[in-house]
């Protein structure tokens, strides 16, 4: 299933460590923990290096730290901001 942020759950079992309130589990995660060969630990997020939220590929799929994580994203779009205006 697609989310409505855009991204790919898949079904999981009721007593999985990442399942959300509707049973599923989102599948970036599950692929950074097949990754790295361990759960993610708190603090940990799996990201998207090309941006697109469905590409679920292992190399795509990166872990920072949440920090890392939020100064990406708000580079990204100080970038794609930049680019938008008129030279």
């Amino acid at each position: 299933m697609i989310t409505s942020h855009g991204y790919v759950a898949v079904k999981v079992p009721e007593d999985h460590h990442l399942r959300q309130a509707h049973g599923y589990a989102y599948e970036h995660d599950l692929v950074a923990e097949e990754k790295l060969g361990r759960r993610l630990q708190p603090g940990e997020v799996a990201h998207h290096l090309n941006g697109d939220k469905q590409d679920n590929r292992p190399e795509n799929i990166e872990v920072m730290s949440k920090a890392d994580h939020g100064r990406e994203h708000v580079h990204a779009l100080h970038e794609a901001n930049r680019r938008r205006r008129p030279q």
